[in-house]
């Protein structure tokens, strides 16, 4: 194996580590994300509950129009999760890359010190 293909090894195993050390940033980011959106749509939540304890019957009335917004909450939390499961995916695919090419790196130095 000539100098250049170690070189090229090395590079491409140096840029896959980068793209998943990115992937792994972007799914801290995504949890975090969801963390938020979670516990702001929870707090919220338990607000409307409370107010709702105190309101009068004309409220109950009212009531079905803030509904639809809830509604779309349970989509928006699988399509978050869905993105989340398919960011792991793509990390665990770039891990693996990684690994087989640092395999192949290290067997190189190995040889390349014999």
């Amino acid at each position: 194996m000539t100098e250049v293909q170690v070189a090229d090894a090395r590079k491409e195993a140096d840029e896959v580590g980068m793209v998943c050390a990115k992937l792994g940033k972007r799914a801290e980011n995504l949890l975090t994300f969801l963390k938020r959106f979670h516990d702001g749509e929870i707090a919220e939540l338990q607000a409307q509950l409370q107010y709702s304890a105190h309101v009068s019957v004309e409220m109950e009335v009212a009531k079905p129009d803030i509904t639809p917004r809830y509604q779309s909450l349970p989509d928006s939390i699988r399509k978050q999760e869905n993105e989340l499961r398919t960011t792991k995916s793509e990390m665990a695919r770039c891990l693996k890359e990684y690994q087989d090419l640092f395999n192949v790196k290290m067997a190189l130095d190995i040889e390349s010190c014999l």
